[in-house]
């Protein structure tokens, strides 16, 4: 991607502010003690000060959220209250006298792609504990995809996808705080970072094959601003929140070929805890009060009374973008 000079004190293209490792916190540390299953990944201290970004591409990318924003839709996400999670991908709230079912899909995805965009470049970073293998990654990414994912010729794919990510890894570092550098001892090419969207927020790792590929394989590389809105897009659909079944099937799949990926890609718990207790408070105690306050709704978003069908947790794709339904008025009820 041929990028632009953009900043007020240093070009993009120098290594950013927020890359000093810590040491990795205790288990015990009281902080963190909701993500005790979470041991995969570490978290640098937050960087000092932002650097200015004035690319074009990202302007427009940013000017476009604000076009579409639904103030509506807005109001009702400022205003409304946490009533309880029903699973991992849908929620309850309250809207003055309204009970509304929200999607969490579509609007998670959303608040990470508007994080992606303003705060690019300026990405803080979670360190996984041990560097994954790009090629085994990408090797586990063809038996969980879909058919359409899958390569005839599987070694040259392996091969073309990790040259991809190498050649673009600089730039990936530098605007999204995503760290694939070769191992020390054997050269092979390792993810050794991901982008830190919320804080004591960790998507899910036995989709980061799956993920990885997806960089490899469907980012406009040679296009500045289609390249930066398919990085965001892909990524911000990586962090979202996924259907249980899809966790214990992709977990399942995960668990037959991932001895080399040791902890990185698996969702495990040194706690005897289960990955379900984590996740859930993550959901309601750190992505709902993001979603809340912080994502600026597009418009689409509002629909009422849906058929019976629209409500599964695996939507059809008619209504996959739909978040928010009214299932009941107080009013109604009397």
């Amino acid at each position: 991607t041929d990028t632009k000079q953009a900043t007020d004190v240093s070009p993009l293209t120098s290594r950013p502010l927020l890359k000093t490792e810590t040491p990795k916190r205790s288990l015990h540390d009281t902080s963190l003690e909701p993500l005790q299953s979470s041991t995969s990944v570490t978290f640098p201290p937050p960087p000092t000060k932002r650097r200015i970004v004035r690319l074009n591409s990202v302007l427009q990318m940013r000017e476009r959220i604000a076009a579409n924003a639904d103030e509506q839709a807005k109001r009702l996400l400022r205003s409304s209250k946490f009533v309880g999670l029903i699973d991992e991908t849908r929620c309850l709230i309250q809207h003055s006298t309204d009970l509304l079912l929200a999607r969490l899909v579509p609007l998670s995805t959303a608040l990470f792609y508007q994080l992606m965009v303003f705060n690019f470049a300026n990405h803080g970073e979670m360190i996984l504990s041990e560097p994954a293998p790009v090629k085994e990654l990408l090797i586990i990414s063809q038996s969980l995809g879909p058919t359409s994912f899958k390569s005839e010729d599987p070694s040259a794919f392996v091969q073309n996808a990790i040259q991809t990510l190498q050649s673009n890894s600089a730039m990936l570092w530098d605007y999204f705080s995503m760290k694939f550098e070769p191992d020390t001892t054997n050269g092979d090419l390792m993810l050794v970072s991901l982008p830190l969207l919320l804080q004591k927020y960790i998507p899910d790792l036995t989709r980061l094959p799956i993920y990885v590929m997806r960089l490899a394989t469907e980012v406009n590389w040679d296009e500045e601003i289609n390249c930066f809105e398919d990085i965001c897009r892909i990524t911000a659909e990586f962090y979202a929140p996924v259907p249980k079944l899809s966790l214990l099937s992709t977990s399942e799949k995960l668990a037959e070929g991932t001895a080399k990926i040791d902890d990185d890609v698996k969702d495990t718990s040194s706690s005897g805890q289960t990955p379900e207790v984590p996740v859930r408070w993550m959901i309601e105690h750190v992505l709902w009060p993001a979603l809340s306050s912080s994502l600026i709704p597009g418009h689409g978003l509002l629909y009422e009374a849906p058929p019976l069908s629209q409500l599964s947790s695996q939507p059809q794709s008619a209504s996959s973008q739909c978040a928010f339904f009214r299932l009941t008025r107080l009013s109604d009820l009397y």
